[in-house]
């Protein structure tokens, strides 16, 4: 079994766990405060690993003004697609927004 197909069959559990914990959550939350503070804490755990891993830094900001777009224009659909999810979880549940949700690689195909 390769790594890949392992790593796969984690992000699908995690997130599974995940869109469970943040229904729980956004029953009394809005969307964007947990948006908020998912992004405030994914800043402060990642940080450490920037300080000793100088060298990625270091070549995504050497990499070009048109890969820095898409890295910024990335970072932002990220967020907007968070905002969505965590609306969709809100307003109709984890298993049935995790359902539609999961139509993403019809979109990457189309894209």
């Amino acid at each position: 079994m390769s790594s890949g197909f392992l790593y796969a069959i984690g992000a699908a559990i995690t997130w599974g766990l995940v869109y469970t914990i943040d229904q729980k959550i956004l029953y009394n939350t809005p969307p964007i405060t947990l948006l908020f503070f998912n992004s405030i804490i994914t800043a402060v755990v990642i940080l450490p690993f920037l300080f000793f891993d100088h060298s990625s830094l270091k070549a995504l900001l050497i990499s070009g003004k048109s890969n820095l777009t898409l890295v910024i224009l990335s970072i932002l659909l990220a967020l907007l697609a968070n905002f969505f999810i965590f609306s969709a979880i809100k307003n109709m549940g984890a298993s049935s927004a995790s359902i539609i949700e999961i139509s993403y690689p019809f979109f990457c195909y189309i894209f």
